[in-house]
């Protein structure tokens, strides 16, 4: 049936209604479009402006980074350069001073031990102690700067615990008598006979307490005091140092920082006692290098006790030779048997200092002033024993001894020689290895060590020839 004209304007009416609504939504999602595309833009933009903002800030930033790292870069090599200026300054005025001193020792020495009259002995041992307390105050000074630079190392040997404390307190004896204090010892019947350490390390600690406590002791006495726990494996111990005084004490506020450096009791203790604050710091450090940790127990007006505890490897046998075991050796007695000795030395009165000593122990001495002096005398003349200085002009003592130790004769090749030298730093003493010296002893020299280790290379050279 044909549509109306009612009904086909109706169905118009309707599409076009439809188209229209069609058209107005299209121009809406065209605005909504257009609306959401400008916001994207903004957006778009704005993160563009961020970006290039950011990557500013990490360029000013990288730019920022590279500058500081370039600064500590400079300022680490200003450092490693600064330090090694300090270890070579420390090294020269440790030589400089040293030089001076091992002709004031020296020679106390030889003066106190040929019979002065008595009006001299008193000036003389006071310029022995004098020049030893100056000694050791360049000693502390050098140590604590291996410390802070981390270069001290330990020593290991075989020794005798038991006679380490006996020597220490023989020779503080005098010093606690002329103050009028008892100086005793208590060792443990259980200690082993030999352990293995760093004896002169211990020593040095054991020394500076002892002369603490001698310092600061007007009346009493001190006690030296060694114990021993043994482990069950009985491969080892645990030693107990301990140094007990009746001294002026340290009150308790005080203790917690009396290992600090240039630290006292009071500010007025370094005036009245002497010191530098430097001896305790550097003795904890000792200690912690061996293992253990110095404490301390004390009460202001009463005493003091210092004390450690280290753990080290016994040696069950006494086969082995301990550190420094034989008896001290008599310089007044003391007989080299006409060995023939080169001092190689450019110092003119380190050389009479040394001649003095080896004269009166019968020695037959020959002195040259450089290397190569020495290796002109060789290749005519033999010696049992070489002395050789370091610096020196010409040729040093490390190449003097690398070109002796090169010669086609083996019994002038293999000569004991020992460095003697006023700069112990560890880099030299390695040094002194390296070249192909046997041993070294350092400027001033304590007597008793320098006959020793003369008696000993000596006897050496000796048996193997």
């Amino acid at each position: 049936m044909p549509e109306s004209p009612v009904e086909y304007n109706n169905r118009e009416q309707s599409l076009l209604r439809i188209l229209e609504r069609e058209r107005k939504a299209r121009k809406m999602a065209e605005r909504i479009i257009e609306q959401r595309s400008l916001e994207l833009y903004l957006k778009n933009k704005e993160l563009n402006e961020l970006n290039a903002l950011l990557e500013q800030k990490v360029r000013d930033r990288t730019a920022a980074l590279n500058k500081q790292q370039d600064e500590l870069k400079l300022a680490l090599l200003k450092a490693e350069q600064a330090k090694k200026e300090k270890s070579d300054f420390l090294s020269i005025m440790s030589h400089e001073i040293r030089t001076p001193l091992n002709a004031i020792i020296g020679f106390s020495h030889v003066l106190l031990n040929e019979n002065p009259r008595k009006d001299q002995i008193q000036p003389l041992e006071l310029l022995d102690y004098s020049s030893q307390n100056l000694m050791n105050l360049v000693n502390d000074i050098l140590d604590f700067s291996k410390m802070e630079a981390g270069r001290v190392e330990l020593n290991e040997n075989w020794f005798a615990p038991a006679e380490l404390i006996r020597r220490l307190a023989a020779s503080m004896q005098p010093t606690a008598e002329d103050k009028g204090l008892l100086l005793e010892v208590d060792i443990d019947e259980a200690c082993p006979e030999l352990v293995k350490g760093d004896y002169a390390r211990l020593n040095q600690v054991l020394i500076n307490l002892v002369s603490n406590s001698l310092k600061f002791t007007a009346s009493g006495k001190i006690l030296i005091k060694l114990s021993c726990q043994w482990h069950l494996s009985l491969e080892s111990c645990q030693l107990r140092f301990a140094v007990i005084d009746s001294g002026i004490g340290v009150s308790k506020e005080r203790q917690e920082h009396i290992f600090d450096v240039f630290s006292q009791e009071q500010s007025d203790t370094s005036v009245k006692y002497g010191g530098t604050g430097l001896g305790l710091a550097i003795c904890r450090g000792f200690v912690r290098l061996m293992g253990g940790e110095l404490c301390l127990s004390s009460e202001k007006g009463v005493g003091s006790e210092f004390y450690f505890s280290i753990h080290l490897p016994i040696q069950v046998s006494s086969n082995l030779k301990s550190h420094k075991a034989d008896s001290i050796i008599s310089l007044n007695t003391m007989d080299l048997q006409s060995a023939r000795i080169l001092l190689v030395e450019d110092n003119p009165i380190n050389q009479k200092v040394t001649e003095r000593f080896l004269s009166k122990w019968n020695a037959l001495i020959f002195i040259v002033s450089n290397g190569l002096e020495a290796l002109r005398w060789l290749e005519t003349n033999e010696v049992n024993l070489v002395l050789m200085d370091i610096q020196m002009p010409i040729m040093d003592g490390y190449e003097c001894t690398r070109q002796i130790r090169l010669l086609g004769d083996e019994r002038k090749a293999s000569i004991p020689i020992i460095a003697m030298t006023a700069d112990n730093s560890e880099e030299t003493l390695i040094e002194v290895k390296n070249s192909g010296m046997n041993d070294f002893i350092s400027k001033p020299f304590n007597p008793n060590d320098f006959a020793e280790e003369l008696v000993r290379n000596l006897e050496i050279h000796k048996h193997e020839n």
